[in-house]
């Protein structure tokens, strides 16, 4: 379970490093540095990690960022033009 929470919350960071500063703008109730900061964490500073507080987040913290990105997902789809490929 341990390291599966640590996967999920590498694929997330990583994810969120590849947003583009117009999405990460687009979308401010995502936090994207504090993401990537605890990418950084589980990834390079893996003796300090606190696996409730990961359990925490993925159970509480994932869920509407996962809502956030659909609904922004969603908008730029309506607009001209829709999503770029």
């Amino acid at each position: 379970m341990r390291l599966g929470s640590e996967a999920v919350i590498k694929r997330i960071g990583d994810a969120a490093n590849k947003l583009p500063e117009e999405v990460r703008n687009a979308i401010p109730e995502v936090p994207s540095d504090e993401i990537r900061s605890n990418r950084i964490l589980v990834a390079h500073i893996y003796h300090r990690i606190d696996y409730q507080i990961i359990w925490e987040t993925l159970a509480h913290d994932i869920p509407p960022l996962a809502l956030a990105l659909t609904q922004w997902r969603e908008n730029i789809s309506r607009r001209p033009g829709g999503l770029r490929p």
